[in-house]
Parts: structure tokens; C-alpha cells; sequence
């Protein structure tokens, strides 16, 4: 039997590679997603003191949200390259089941 396909081989390596982009991003939003508090003008003497840089308050619902997105589309590519794996299966069992028919016939006719 052959190996698979490079279109199999080349969607189950693009799946993986959406499974690692997911759990990178997840890990980049959730620690560095900031977002800068409002200014405030002091009204007595008109200064402003500037906001400060906070982490943002709903960063590791972003992050989730990467992350349960990469998982969604990679699951959907090893479904796919799994259809394939099994239909190349298949096709190397009918080409086998073939031959072995064949050749009984022609042993049969002999």
C-alpha cells in the first residue's frame, strides 16, 4: 500500500498548524490585551492626569473565543483528511479484493 495523498498530508498538517495558532493567540490575548483608562480633567485646576495602561477587562473572553474558533476550524480539517484517509482505504481494499478476485478467476478457468 502507498502512502496518503499530499492533499491529506498537507490538510492534516494545516490542521495542526490552526490547533498551534489557536493556543499561541489564546495565550498572547490573555496575557497582553490592554486597553488605556479614560482621562480624567481636574476641575479645580484644570489638569488632567492621564489613564493609565490596564489589562483589558474581558481579554480572556477574547482569548476563549480564539481559541474555541481554532479548535472549531482544525476539527473540521481532521474530519476532512480523516474522509480521505478512509476513502484511500477503501479504494487500496476494492484494488486488492479485485486482483484476488481476478486471479481466482483465472485460476477457476484453467
Amino acid at each position: 500500500m502507498e502512502g496518503y495523498s499530499l492533499t491529506n498530508r498537507s490538510i492534516k498538517f494545516a490542521a495542526y498548524s490552526i490547533l498551534v495558532i489557536g493556543i499561541l493567540g489564546f495565550l498572547m490575548l490573555g496575557n497582553t490585551l490592554t486597553t488605556t483608562e479614560p482621562d480624567i480633567e481636574l476641575t479645580l485646576t484644570g489638569g488632567v492626569i492621564e489613564g493609565d495602561e490596564i489589562p483589558h477587562p474581558q481579554r480572556w473572553l477574547f482569548a476563549v473565543i480564539f481559541l474555541g474558533t481554532g479548535i472549531f476550524y482544525a476539527l473540521i480539517l481532521f474530519a476532512i483528511s480523516e474522509a480521505l484517509t478512509r476513502l484511500h482505504d477503501m479504494a487500496d481494499y476494492s484494488r486488492e479484493s479485485s486482483r484476488h478476485l481476478t486471479s481466482l478467476n483465472q485460476k477457476a478457468s484453467i
